[in-house]
């Protein structure tokens, strides 16, 4: 339906003439909007077009002649309708009252028989039905005014910088939290290392009191040949700052040498090697037999080569001792343990080494346990006579030197 709204007089209202106009200028398909005096928006449909401009037409006609109606004795709020509703389906009659008797039975029969059909039908036109009227409508796009778009643009810029001060935010939050933790592990190492160094320190001190040696000093090792380059002042070289920086410097310089001057080294160390020699011969000489135990015991140099083994002589060993002895000096044994060696596919010298000491132990031990208590006995007997050899030589001057070395450290 549409209502439209007229002034004192239909015919010459200037409303209906601007909607003959709006018509004639209306194409022939889709839906138009009419604007009445009142800024009234109706919305007619494209098949009812023909309909308005013929009705609006009658009026004109009329409103002209002024024969059928006299419009004078309208008012200024008259209201002209126009039907523009299509015509509609008529309704379909309702059943018949139902029969008595037998013909009641039958229709009721034949009604029940055309029923599923007929509900069926009628499920799927009301199914339709709903399905239009729960589609949506075609939602309209407002168009907006410039003041709102520019409002809106603030809108949006001022979200995308609060998003933005909220990431730099986060970020800078993540960055501080980060440095706090680097600072916390940078101190626990600090104090991890600070504590070990004070425990070492604690050990050593501990040592070197428990441990105090009760000889004089060894004479100092000789220096090397690229020591003695490094501390020859006589040299004009670059010098590093620090150490480390000196120590770079020093291996570019000696790795800048010529064989000729680096043999010139090479014979200033072997002599003091030489002259070194002689000193800790001396000076293991002159040890008693308490003072090279106590040197032998901290591995001063000299104290285990020929010289100690003269001044000290070597305690016997057990009857395992004796047995590994034995067995090791046999050709037939080292052999075998070679061909092991070679069998495992061990590469390089230092590996080779390694393989044969443990196939040494493996196999002596393995030897051993398969011995009987007779073939045990053998070696037994062997070193409890050895050690009583001993104690009858050395036994008396152990004792006194073990005496003298109580007195003079209680």
């Amino acid at each position: 339906m549409i209502w439209l709204l007229a002034g004192d007089h239909i015919s010459s209202d200037p409303a209906v003439k601007q909607i003959l106009l709006i018509l004639d200028k209306m194409p022939s398909q889709g839906g138009f909007i009419i604007k009445d005096i009142d800024d009234t928006h109706v919305l007619v449909r494209a098949d009812d077009v023909k309909r308005i401009r013929i009705a609006l037409e009658q009026e004109l006609e009329l409103d002209t002649s002024g024969d059928q109606h006299d419009f004078e004795s309208h008012t200024a709020d008259a209201l002209v309708r126009i039907a523009l509703e299509p015509a509609r389906k008529a309704a379909p009659p309702p059943p018949p009252p139902p029969a008595k008797g037998r013909k009641t039975t039958a229709a009721t029969t034949a009604t029940t028989k055309a029923t599923p059909a007929t509900a069926a039908k009628n499920s799927a036109a009301t199914t339709t039905k709903k399905a239009v009227a729960a589609s949506p409508a075609p939602a309209t796009r407002t168009r907006l005014t410039e003041k709102e778009r520019a409002t809106r643009d603030r809108e949006k810029e001022r979200e995308k910088i609060a998003r933005a001060k909220e990431r730099e935010k986060e970020r800078e939050k993540a960055r501080k939290l980060k440095e706090r933790e680097k600072e916390h592990e940078r101190k626990e190492k600090a104090k991890a290392r600070e504590d070990a160094k004070k425990e070492r320190e604690k050990i050593k001190a501990e040592a070197s009191k428990a441990m105090k040696k009760p000889y004089p000093p060894p004479p100092k090792g000789p220096n090397t040949a690229y020591l003695l380059f490094t501390t020859d002042r006589s040299i004009n070289r670059d010098r590093g700052e620090g150490v480390a920086d000196d120590a770079i410097k020093a291996g570019q310089a000696w790795r800048a040498l010529s064989d000729a001057e680096r043999e010139v080294y090479s014979k200033k160390a072997e002599q003091a090697r030489t002259v070194w020699k002689e000193e800790i011969a001396k000076w293991v000489s002159s040890l008693n037999l308490a003072q090279l135990m106590a040197a032998r015991a901290n591995r001063e140099p000299g104290t285990r080569g020929d010289a100690a083994m003269n001044t000290l002589p070597k305690r016997p060993g057990n009857a395992y001792a004796l047995f590994l002895a034995d067995v090791t000096s046999r050709q037939d044994f080292r052999d075998k343990i070679d061909a092991l060696v070679s069998k495992e596919g061990a590469k390089g010298e230092r590996e080779i080494v390694k393989k044969r000491i443990g196939l040494y132990g493996r196999a002596t031990a393995d030897i051993w346990k398969s011995m009987s208590e007779k073939e045990r006995a053998v070696y037994s007997t062997k070193a409890a006579e050895a050690k009583a050899q001993w104690d009858k030589k050395f036994g008396h001057l152990i004792a006194a030197q073990k005496e003298e070395f109580t007195a003079i450290h209680p």
